[in-house]
């Protein structure tokens, strides 16, 4: 729609994709007025869009998310960046241990399977709260096939497998039972925000111990969100001495340099990836200890 009201709609992606093509574009009144979020994203679908349309014409898109362009600065009149940044958020996670320890206060029975696989797995929760009967397998211990938001159009066809411990096939196997019984086939009746909104509310009236984030290298408190349950999981796993490929399949991180990327991930003979069930083990036992339990039985579901 903003593209459109920009007069571009019928300009041919090509033409659109040069360099000076990319600095005229941002330079229209209708798109440089926009939030820089919208303007981020309008870059990110058009740069997809001509890498589809011919490998290589979106470097241009590419590139002006990368540096700062002074002229488009001057010509969006804005003091801020005109791309927004990722800023990636350090936590102090020393007393991760205590919000392990409240994930079966969450009274919601959605809720709390929902973040037990979360916190167990490397997974990302708009993945979770996607995930389909279909996506099971528990005869390899795994969720397959799990579409990523990460890679671009063809990760989130192909997707990725995860190897799931113990604590998350029961909580699989609960989900796909209600969806059974529901007569559907998704394993969650809720979004990613509403079970997420859910989750922290309940963990957080728990919670005895501190955690922080760290700002110019100091720490400040803050409270539990769900995105501490993925950094936590990606640095226990360097932490412990995981290899960089056990860490990357942790992650579901797709890269160019990923071999398996756009072929077929197709089972012929499913099997439990020993290897693998052994770090994502090692990873659940680890929390579980810092929650205190001895056992996953004793966590219980």
């Amino acid at each position: 729609k903003k593209i459109t009201e920009a007069g571009y709609a019928n300009v041919d992606i090509n033409e659109l994709s040069s360099k000076q093509g990319v600095e005229n574009f941002f330079a229209n009144e209708k798109i440089a007025n926009n939030k820089a979020s919208i303007r981020g994203s309008i870059r990110s679908v058009l740069g997809t869009a001509s890498n589809n349309y011919s490998a290589g014409l979106g470097g241009e898109w590419e590139q002006i998310a990368k540096t700062k362009n002074l002229r488009l600065e001057k010509l969006a009149g804005k003091d801020t960046s005109y791309f927004p940044k990722l800023v990636r958020t350090t936590y102090n996670l020393e007393n991760i241990g205590n919000v392990f320890k409240n994930i079966n206060k969450i009274s919601d029975k959605e809720a709390r399977l929902f973040t037990i696989i979360k916190a167990f797995t490397g997974i990302r929760s708009e993945e979770i709260a996607r995930l389909t009967i279909d996506n099971i397998s528990l005869k390899s211990q795994e969720l397959i096939n799990v579409g990523g938001l990460k890679g671009g159009p063809q990760a989130q066809l192909i997707g990725k497998n995860y190897t799931i411990p113990s604590i998350v096939q029961e909580a699989i196997k609960e989900l796909q039972e209600d969806a059974i019984a529901r007569g559907d086939n998704k394993l969650f009746t809720k979004s990613s925000s509403k079970l997420t909104t859910i989750a922290t509310t309940d963990i957080n009236k728990y919670l005895t111990a501190d955690l922080f984030e760290v700002k110019d290298g100091k720490k400040v408190k803050v409270k539990f969100n769900m995105k501490m349950f993925r950094n936590a999981i990606l640095g226990a796993a360097e932490d412990l001495g995981f290899p960089e490929s056990a860490i990357k399949d942790l992650g579901g991180h797709t890269k160019g340099s990923d071999i398996t990327k756009g072929y077929s991930r197709t089972s012929v003979f499913p099997q439990i990836k020993t290897e693998r069930l052994a770090y994502i083990t090692n990873l659940q036992n680890k929390f579980l200890e810092a929650g205190g339990f001895e056992s996953p039985r004793q966590f219980g579901i």
